[in-house]
């Protein structure tokens, strides 16, 4: 019967606290969608954010090829591969904000 009552115990506190762990990520979205500025007073055209992008993934490649010279080639396309892939699933997730609004307010 002790036992039983340590689990309930245990039990009651872990699900306070996934339940408040779950909350934190929701208000902290609301305060910023609420209380901050996203206007910069003109709009950054897609084709220069495009090209500072690309212009940047460059810079930090050519920088790690000079660093590692004696890099295998399975590394390298390794690197290659994970660069490719974090700007292809930003670009999804531009095109799906900008064309497939999930809700009517953001659309």
């Amino acid at each position: 019967k002790n036992k039983v009552a340590v689990i309930v115990i245990v039990c009651f506190f872990v699900i306070f606290f996934w339940s408040a762990f779950e909350q934190t990520g929701a208000s902290l979205t609301f305060f910023a969608e609420e209380q901050t500025n996203k206007k910069v007073g003109w709009q950054i055209p897609t084709w220069l954010i495009s090209v500072l992008s690309a212009a940047l993934l460059y810079y930090i490649y050519t920088l790690f090829k000079k660093t590692a010279k004696n890099l295998a080639s399975a590394y390298d396309k390794t690197l290659r591969d994970t660069i490719n892939g974090l700007l292809l699933f930003f670009c999804v997730g531009h095109y799906r904000n900008q064309y497939l609004p999930v809700c009517s307010r953001y659309g």
